[in-house]
């Protein structure tokens, strides 16, 4: 399948669930994949010919939802960069029809940014992200946003923590590195990881569901 075949059948499996979402926060995250997995055969014609390794990251930034965590879209790089650049490009990619039932979006203080707060704003979200530079005083940091962060940091932050257990489960489950060298193949591996983790999301949301129908079945019976 061609990447943008695989894009397209990511997105659509999200929509499967759309209606599960409302009140929704979302939260931001990167991670770096490697790409350093070799085979033991070139392993050893490396230590051989006293050859050097390739050393190789793709970097994924990902919005989950909270509630059900589920990853809903995401950005794959080459090579690490700053965070703050991503986050208007990863939060354009998530779907409209789920976007308008999310309240805030959280992230860490690498989204630091008065423009990112602003364009969060701008999809009706409440961005939650503590500005980095704590020593500096309120009255000298710059930007609206930014100097509310300073002065008190919402509770809802303490959800952020959700975000990283999705990036550690697909590790842990599917492997922290990609087996493909070519580029477009390695992006190809990084969204089928994301899209196996979500059908195996949708299987439990959707088993939930019916227990609770059943459930209130019985009881109203």
């Amino acid at each position: 399948m061609k990447l943008r075949g695989l894009e397209r059948v990511f997105r659509k499996a999200i929509l499967i669930i759309r209606k599960r979402f409302e009140n929704e926060m979302l939260g931001i995250d990167a991670t770096g994949y490697s790409t350093e997995y070799h085979s033991h055969y070139y392993d050893k014609r490396v230590k051989e010919f006293g050859l050097k390794k390739k050393r190789r990251f793709m970097k994924s930034t990902i919005i989950v939802s909270l509630s059900n965590q589920m990853i809903l879209s995401y950005k794959i790089a080459l090579n690490f960069r700053n965070d703050s650049i991503d986050f208007p490009i990863v939060l354009k990619k998530v779907p409209k029809s789920i976007l308008k039932n999310c309240t805030h979006i959280i992230g860490d203080k690498g989204y630091d940014s008065e423009k990112n707060h602003q364009i969060a704003r701008s999809y009706g979200l409440i961005s939650v992200i503590p500005a980095r530079n704590e020593d500096v005083p309120i009255h000298r940091t710059k930007g609206y946003y930014r100097k509310k962060m300073k002065r008190k940091l919402p509770e809802e932050y303490r959800e952020r923590a959700k975000v990283e257990t999705v990036h550690s489960v697909i590790k842990r489950k599917f492997g922290d590195f990609l087996r493909s060298m070519n580029k477009i193949n390695s992006r190809k591996e990084e969204i089928m990881k994301f899209l196996v983790y979500n059908i195996t999301r949708m299987v439990r949301i959707i088993k939930n569901y019916k227990r609770l129908i059943f459930l209130r079945g019985f009881l109203l019976s």
